[in-house]
């Protein structure tokens, strides 16, 4: 028996631990005390990972059609049939979707993206629209290019807290255990630091004031503390004179939204809208840390530019104590800035065009349904889809019309029984990794990377190997297609390259150790703090742009949502990372005691488009119209979503979604 100490890979969070290795057997795992960033703690997922290694219907060995292949039939079978589909239909008859756990497994990632590049396809379906996407794209339209923002509530003299538990849903600053967290604690204590809530929960014990905002209208509550910022003279006139353009269209673009008319929309006190105003314009420092939940909507974007859009109004943007830029040891935001997304190419199916090289994967079954020319036609799955993105059934039956399905993963499920090709992969604990970026978390320069803890079951290979021996045997065709040749010609080169030699030349230009180096530091490498007044603004002038034009429109066709009298509750759905929840944990809907509804009960929850059958947990902290689901448990909780996207990121309705409640 051994002790072995490493980071999980399983969400954003990163925490440290401490795994009990028996052979070649995870035993088990907690969290290590003396990691500097999660300092001790893991949740519950992270413990139940241990068993991702014996899961019931794990696929060890490769299969097509006719059963279990070699590695060698497989990947010359499945390669070839992929590569003549390429030549046949065009890059758009393929493409790849790289699921939430690859967006853990950062060399996978890397891969993946060069071989879709290398394919010439725009084909690159990943959950970033169930996630950043609004916040990222948002940021370009402001910025300039589109990066990963902070919020300093660990050195902020003022918080507004903007949505559901942060800490037991493992989003943004306020998780367990982070610098972060033991700084506002401190400062709460000492300095007297003011801490607001606006959402459907009250969270924290010791907040100042809460606000119990309606679902779904946090969007409106956002306009009117900026319109309330303007038009009270709250706003710092010199930051906007200096540093901002648009002021004068966004200036008209808030009018509509005064406070009263918001308190109506959001079903608050006018009064503690105002209130909140006064003190995030009036701190020396102020933030705002809101839930990436609430850019789930049909106005995600514009519910991250109005998040950004009161940080400038305030002083608070780009600054110490209000939203910084997280750059981390090894600076992206070069590569970032080289993909200007009004130049990239555009999805045939809404003609979204990709951020950051993805297309959202939230309209991945409409191009499989859709006919016509480009129609996909073969694709390769890292991950499941129809356990991750809204609407399974509707998925589910896209892939079942595929020529080609590929599953490259470590789970078995309905992906790996209608897949014409299983390619078995490692768990996280079966891999190495290198974590770049610990935006979640740490104001800090930080990186880590790990070694694999254990051996792969059965024949299991990396993800990263499996594309690149794919890749080889499909043999496409050198150009074609709306990638540039260029991004073409280094895809193809990163699809079959050595990535560890490509880590180590990155790190050695950024004066780091190499990757083996790095493995030997269990605890990582922490480099200090972060610059947080770093402006990379790319505008011209370097000012930041409040009033886009590519938002124009959409700024002055806005409504408020209306209340159905069908489905009067609204839907949050939540992270399924809560404590409790382990790996395969049975869901349950949130309600308020007064809701009607005995604790445990069955009920069944419906919106417009589908139904999901669960017990109820009481929680008298939510509000009483108010109903919570877990997106991730096991429960089908995308059938309750519809179709309706953000325009500009894909982003599916997932908060203040109408629903009904009623006995099963």
């Amino acid at each position: 028996m051994s002790t072995t100490l490493s980071y999980c890979r399983l969400c954003s969070g990163a925490c440290g631990v401490s795994l009990t290795i028996e052979g070649d057997h995870i035993a088990a795992i907690e969290g290590d005390p003396d990691n500097p960033k999660s300092l001790g703690f893991t949740c519950d997922v992270g413990v139940a990972s241990a068993a991702l290694q014996e899961a019931e219907g794990r696929p060890l060995r490769p299969r097509g059609p006719d059963g279990e292949l070699s590695w060698e039939q497989a990947l010359q079978q499945a390669g070839k049939r992929f590569g003549e589909l390429r030549r046949s239909g065009g890059p758009q008859a393929v493409g790849l979707y790289a699921g939430e756990a690859l967006a853990y497994n950062q060399l996978g990632a890397v891969r993946a993206a060069a071989v879709t590049a290398g394919l010439g396809t725009p084909n690159f379906f990943t959950p970033m629209a169930l996630g950043a996407a609004p916040l990222l794209y948002a940021t370009e339209l402001v910025l300039g290019y589109p990066t990963a923002l902070q919020a300093d509530v660990g050195r902020s003299h003022f918080t507004l807290l903007l949505g559901v538990d942060p800490a037991e849903h493992r989003w943004g600053p306020l998780q367990h255990g982070t610098t972060h967290t033991e700084a506002l604690a401190y400062f709460r204590r000492t300095r007297k630091t003011k801490l607001i809530e606006a959402s459907a929960r009250k969270c924290m014990e010791d907040s100042d004031l809460h606000a119990p905002l309606k679902p779904g209208t946090e969007l409106f509550f956002l306009l009117g503390l900026c319109n309330l910022l303007i038009s009270r003279n709250f706003s710092d006139e010199q930051y906007l004179r200096d540093h901002c353009s648009g002021v004068g269209r966004l200036r008209e673009w808030l009018a509509p939204w005064t406070p009263d008319r918001v308190a109506v929309i959001c079903d608050v006190e006018e009064a503690a809208l105002a209130a909140t105003a006064l003190r995030f314009s009036r701190a020396p420092m102020s933030t705002i840390a809101m839930s990436s939940v609430l850019t789930q909507s049909r106005n995600g974007t514009l519910t991250a530019w109005a998040w950004l859009v009161a940080h400038a109004l305030s002083a608070n943007l780009l600054r110490p104590g209000g939203l910084y830029e997280a750059s981390g040891l090894l600076d992206l935001q070069a590569l970032a800035a080289s993909f200007p997304t009004d130049q990239a190419p555009r999805g045939r199916v809404g003609g979204l065009p990709s951020l950051l090289l993805q297309q959202p994967a939230t309209l991945l079954a409409d191009e499989i349904l859709q006919g016509g020319e480009g129609q996909l036609k073969a694709l390769i799955c890292l991950g499941d889809p129809t356990a991750e993105l809204p609407q399974p059934e509707r998925v589910r039956r896209a892939l079942s019309e595929l020529d080609l399905l590929i599953y490259v993963g470590a789970a078995g499920g309905p992906i790996a029984e209608m897949a014409d090709y299983v390619l078995p992969a490692t768990t996280p604990w079966e891999r190495g990794d290198l974590h770049l970026l610990d935006h979640a978390a740490l104001p800090t320069r930080f990186i880590q990377a790990t070694p694999p803890v254990v051996a792969p079951r059965g024949e299991a290979r990396d993800e990263s190997a499996i594309l690149s021996a794919l890749f080889h045997e499909a043999k496409p065709p050198l150009f074609g297609g709306p990638i540039g040749r260029h991004l073409q010609l280094f895809g193809r080169h990163l699809a079959g390259a050595n990535l560890r030699g490509w880590v180590d030349r990155a790190l050695e230009l950024a004066d780091l150790p190499t990757l083996t180096a790095l493995e030997a530091m269990p605890r990582g490498l922490d480099s200090g703090e972060l610059d947080r007044a770093a402006w990379r603004v790319t505008h011209p002038e370097q000012r930041l742009n409040l009033a886009p034009d590519a938002l124009a429109d959409a700024v002055r066709a806005l409504t408020p949502p209306t209340d159905d009298p069908d489905h009067p509750l609204r839907l949050i759905c939540e992270d399924a990372r809560a404590p409790g929840a382990g790996l395969n944990a049975p869901g349950f809907a949130r309600l308020h005691p007064d809701a009607g509804f005995a604790d445990g009960a069955e009920v069944v929850v419906a919106s417009s488009f589908g139904a999901v059958r669960c017990a109820v947990k009481h929680d008298p902290a939510l509000r009483v119209d108010t109903v919570t689901l877990p997106w991730g448990a096991d429960l089908p909780t995308g059938e309750l979503i519809g179709g309706a996207l953000d325009p500009f990121t894909g982003a599916p309705e997932r908060n203040g979604v109408p629903v009904s409640v009623r006995e099963a």
